[in-house]
């Protein structure tokens, strides 16, 4: 994973055959402001994103680090999740 804040955060990763299909989802909940992950960009080489928080508590839209864990691929199909 990586850690994203507010601002846009690039992760690069190798070139995929085709746009590819990429998920993520914040790992952990840093701060008392509701906040969401946002997609900016896709690409075939590097995926943009950031967390967005919301104003229920405040004006001010700054939000601190949370870990996020993503996956991206090309390839086409479902992704299983086998319990342990």
């Amino acid at each position: 994973g990586v850690v994203v804040n507010h601002n846009l955060f690039d992760i690069n990763y190798n070139a995929l055959n085709s746009k590819p299909k990429c998920f993520a989802q914040i790992q952990t909940y840093v701060g008392p402001d509701p906040s969401a992950l946002r997609f900016k960009n896709t690409t075939q080489t590097s995926l943009t994103l950031f967390v967005e928080e919301e104003q229920s508590l405040d004006n001010e839209t700054g939000h601190i680090y949370e870990d996020i864990g993503y996956y991206c691929s090309s390839e086409d199909g479902l992704v299983q999740a086998n319990s342990f």
